[in-house]
């Protein structure tokens, strides 16, 4: 599958100086991305912090799809995300095209985010209303 990391729809603000980037939620810097080239990212801000806390999108099928119809998307997919001008395309917007080489590395991508955020949402006590 593919994933798409950063978020796009806040760099028009922040390139327009609507809002102020305090940092990336990568640990390094984005330096090819327009508005965040001096930006620190969360390990500079936060000494000892040692995971990447960047947004993606996937493509994905439901449950019980045959095997079949997940490797045809897997392939197409990957074959977006490995294609070069795409990929070009993408850099400026803040995004990178990752992907992985079977589906079941995706779904244990997934996994170990739910993990991640499940536990920074404990830390952080933040409760729905």
């Amino acid at each position: 599958m593919i994933k798409l990391t950063r978020d796009a729809a806040l760099m028009p603000h922040v390139r327009e100086g609507r809002l102020r980037a305090l940092a990336v939620g990568s640990q390094k810097r984005q330096p090819q991305v327009a508005g965040l080239e001096d930006v620190r990212g969360m390990a500079e801000l936060i000494p000892g912090f040692d995971m990447d806390m960047e947004f993606w999108y996937c493509i994905s099928a439901a449950a019980g799809t045959p095997a079949s119809i997940v490797q045809a998307l897997h392939r197409a997919t990957i074959g977006a995300a490995r294609d070069r001008e795409y990929g070009e395309k993408l850099i400026p917007l803040g995004f990178t095209a990752i992907s992985d080489d079977t589906p079941e590395g995706f779904t244990e991508f997934v996994r170990s985010q739910d993990r991640v955020w499940r536990d920074l949402v404990e830390i952080s006590c933040a409760k729905l209303d």
